[in-house]
């Protein structure tokens, strides 16, 4: 039982030593919390370590949905204290910042964002409210900031007994469902809400459902003898190691944020109410001074009415909505712009919106004029900046008591520079993994439940070297039609 404790279930067979003690501390991690557990600090010896991290390479490699629960352990090496670390001579140490907004992520956050990029982590949640995930390049459309962000106007920070945003908590509750594999880092598991992401692929893992969770962490955690595997040591040590056992390489210098247009107007596919809505262009005017509200009806400040008042020195954008002062993340825009966000955060108070043209009626032809040539087709090296995903849906009533049939495609014209698609759909799914390599690159599925589809677009040799495009669209279910939800893809 002691092994399990200090290794996982998954590693209950294997005679392994325990960790040493690095770090030692009279004081509980969080008493505040409830939790007292003293707040030692342990690592692994280094080929224990080596067995371990190769056992998580293989995890993630198997597992079709990985979801990233964090805490404040991970953001310690960037300077933002956490609550947890109690041991005078902690082995982990960050730079002294001027304020946790000038934060900047760690060598574990990159790395969670190459997993991300290559198809071996899919979601975040993220307990603390740093914005350091976005930072790093993961995409703002998978990272859910449960318990409030700095970066966010519409998503203030959650007090310890305050109530969670409901449309946020329901997100969670189906990243729970569709979750095979969490990877919980820096968390000391002291009993909120949303530890439920680790815990419950924990249990399905003891009946054969998932793979489960590994957690990651310096201390111990009520969880650790639940855990498929646990490892002790420094995140940033882990993930260097991991991204060797996985043949991943990090580009010199780390990853480089994506830079937004030159302006502070930008025009984005979402309508009056702020909902991302395709055949509509609204011009979001964050220029200095400019009027704002937020269109989320669950944020609490919901159509509270604010002003852009500056940018600071990292280009994030300040406003005050309501007399209360909060930045808004570059990564908000960018999302934005490609419509992968269903609400808006902020969008100005008197919206300027306009919808597609109408096709205009055909000219009348006169029979001396001689037939026009057809336009040449465009060559396959011409492609878009995005490419959507598009849903259909309407509601049945299936013998089985499923109640939804869904179809996802890629849009109109792709076929000129897309090769194959591959879906990547829930576990429970028959066949989970389907390559489709027919135009329109089609799928229909009836179901009783949304979750995030995995998408991994093969372009053909000739566009952009054959690359592959990796994302997800989340199945909506609140409307009917052809084009019930669309997802952009950048290109």
């Amino acid at each position: 039982m002691e092994n399990v404790e200090w290794h996982g279930l998954a590693a209950a067979e294997v005679q392994w030593p325990i960790p040493s003690c690095v770090a030692k501390s009279d004081k509980a991690n969080r008493a505040d919390q409830g939790n007292s557990t003293p707040a030692n600090e342990y690592m692994d010896n280094p080929a224990v370590l080596d067995e371990k991290v190769s056992m998580l390479a293989e995890m993630l490699l198997k597992s079709r949905s990985t979801c990233a629960y964090t805490g404040a352990g991970l953001s310690k090496a960037s300077g933002i204290p956490d609550y947890a670390t109690k041991a005078a001579k902690s082995v982990v140490a960050g730079p002294k910042i001027r304020s946790g907004l000038d934060a900047l992520p760690t060598y574990a956050h990159q790395c969670l964002v190459l997993l991300h990029q290559h198809g071996m982590l899919h979601n975040w949640v993220q307990q603390n409210h740093d914005g350091l995930p976005q930072k790093a390049g993961f995409p703002q459309e998978h990272v859910n900031e449960i318990h409030g962000a700095w970066f966010d106007p519409s998503n203030p920070v959650v007090q310890f007994d305050g109530s969670l945003r409901h449309d946020l908590f329901e997100w969670m509750l189906e990243q729970e469902k569709q979750t095979d594999l969490c990877l919980c880092l820096g968390t000391s598991l002291s009993g909120m809400n949303a530890d439920r992401i680790v815990a419950t692929p924990a249990k399905k893992a003891k009946h054969g459902r998932a793979l489960g969770s590994v957690i990651i962490n310096l201390q111990k955690t009520p969880l650790d003898a639940r855990s498929s595997l646990r490892i002790w040591g420094k995140l940033d040590d882990v993930f260097k190691l991991l991204l060797e056992k996985l043949a991943v390489t990090m580009p010199p210098g780390g990853l480089e944020a994506k830079p937004l247009p030159p302006s502070d107007i930008f025009v984005v596919p979402y309508n009056r109410s702020g909902e991302q809505d395709s055949s509509a262009a609204m011009t979001l005017n964050l220029s200095l001074g400019a009027d704002i509200t937020v269109p989320i009806k669950h944020a609490v400040n919901y159509q509270k009415k604010g002003k852009v008042v500056g940018k600071g020195r990292d280009g994030n954008y300040l406003v005050d909505i309501d007399g209360l002062r909060y930045a808004l993340g570059t990564w908000m825009i960018d999302a934005a712009l490609r419509g992968a966000l269903p609400l808006l955060p902020v969008m100005n108070a008197e919206p300027v919106v306009k919808t597609g043209p109408k096709a205009p009626p055909p000219a009348p032809v006169e029979l001396v004029e001689a037939p026009r040539p057809p336009p040449a087709p465009k060559p396959e090296t011409e492609f878009p900046n995005f490419i959507e995903v598009i849903q259909s849906h309407k509601v049945v009533n299936d013998p089985s008591g499923n109640q939804h049939a869904w179809s996802l495609r890629l849009m109109d014209g792709a076929e000129q520079f897309v090769q194959e698609v591959l879906w990547k759909l829930h576990p429970t799914f028959q066949d989970p993994n389907v390559k489709v390599q027919e135009p329109p690159f089609k799928i229909d599925r009836i179901g009783w439940g949304t979750f995030q589809v995995g998408v991994q677009i093969k372009l053909k040799p000739r566009v952009l070297d054959g690359k592959t495009l990796t994302s997800s669209h989340h199945l909506n279910f609140e409307c009917d039609g052809n084009r019930a939800a669309v997802t952009k893809i950048s290109v």
